[in-house]
């Protein structure tokens, strides 16, 4: 939640302009759901970028899971990883379990 549209479109630019597909480092992107499908486009142009999605509905690939994003829908758009385990979800999720 730290970038509007336009800001995230203007780092992946900057990003993409300062790789090098040559190198062997490898780039990972993560950008918020909103931002999934034009940002893997964008990394298109280079071979070393990858995308990834912030987080990932548990245990269910269907249903009425309101705002939820199952691991079908992102294949669907070629997103093939995800972060998991992110630091603040773990104090929220305990702080909600007090």
């Amino acid at each position: 939640m730290n970038l509007d549209y336009a800001q995230a479109m203007a780092l992946v630019d900057g990003i993409i302009q300062m790789t090098d597909d040559n190198l062997r480092t490898r780039i990972v992107l993560a950008p918020p759901f909103l931002y999934l499908t034009r940002v893997e486009m964008q990394s298109k142009l280079r071979t070393n970028i990858f995308i990834a999605a912030q987080k990932l509905a548990p245990d269910k690939n269907s249903g009425a899971y309101t705002g939820e994003v199952s691991a079908s829908m992102l294949r669907s758009i070629g997103v093939e990883s995800v972060i998991v385990g992110h630091s603040e979800r773990r104090t929220i999720s305990r702080k909600a379990m007090t």
